[in-house]
């Protein structure tokens, strides 16, 4: 499999779990805390197949890059930080897996859930505004994969 594809393969996983731990009631709480941690790994993974483009941004970034560019950038860091809030947060909310052995005690406190639930509706925000600015790039991925598939009957 081509790095594209790829790519394309693992932003999917994330965009349809994204949709589906949105609504915790529809898979349950255990299931919705394990895919979130899921989808953290997950975007490790995408910053890493990633990590070059994001370095030549970061150096570049007062330098040639263009607005648009550098709107995506700021926006990819918005993201990050909110999936950074989310995961965090889960942790401290958490109601079946145990994170004590980091430091984390379960607790109720209002303010983590609000935290929790107030960026993670934000995040999806701006996640669907990326994956609209990045749409051209969904669908040059696709249009291989749809042409070989049609190849094949």
């Amino acid at each position: 499999m081509d790095k594209n594809k790829f790519k394309l393969v693992l932003d999917l996983v994330m965009a349809l779990s994204l949709l589906l731990i949105m609504v915790p009631n529809i898979l349950g709480q255990i299931v919705h805390e394990w895919v979130g941690l899921i989808i953290g790994a997950v975007l490790l993974i995408h910053l890493v197949i990633n990590w070059n483009s994001i370095k030549t941004l970061t150096l570049n970034f007062f330098h040639s890059l263009s607005f648009k560019i550098r709107i995506t950038y700021f926006l990819n860091l918005l993201i990050f930080i909110g999936f950074v809030s989310i995961i965090i947060s889960g942790m401290y909310i958490s109601k079946s897996i145990d994170f004590s052995w980091l430091g984390i005690s379960r607790g109720s406190g209002m303010g983590w859930k609000l935290l929790h639930t107030s960026t993670s509706y934000l995040t999806f925000l701006l996640v669907s505004i990326h994956i609209g600015m990045n749409f051209r790039w969904v669908l040059s991925a696709v249009k291989p994969i749809k042409t070989n598939l049609r190849l094949t009957y």
